[in-house]
């Protein structure tokens, strides 16, 4: 009896966690592309966000209206939470 308690709560705890991760760290989907491109940006000693913006965030881009500028600096910061994604 005590381990269906155990893992009913650990189930409960997962599932807590996955909430929370859904809310404050995002995946941020991207194309294999994208990722290439915008990892090229972050690995650069030379860059810096604003820089990745003025030159691949606005006009016609891999990134124009698939990705919210929130999101992008959200991977810039924590690059991480990048799915790749085959759309």
């Amino acid at each position: 009896m005590e381990l269906v308690l155990l893992i009913a709560m650990l189930e409960e705890i997962k599932s807590g966690i996955e909430q929370l991760q859904e809310t404050y760290a995002p995946k941020i989907k991207m194309t294999s592309e994208q990722k290439e491109e915008f990892m090229a940006f972050v690995n650069s000693p030379d860059n810096n966000f604003e820089n990745f913006w003025f030159c691949l965030g606005s006009g016609d881009s891999l990134y124009k209206n698939k990705i919210s500028e929130e999101d992008l600096m959200r991977a810039w910061l924590h690059p991480e939470l990048i799915e790749v994604t085959d759309d």
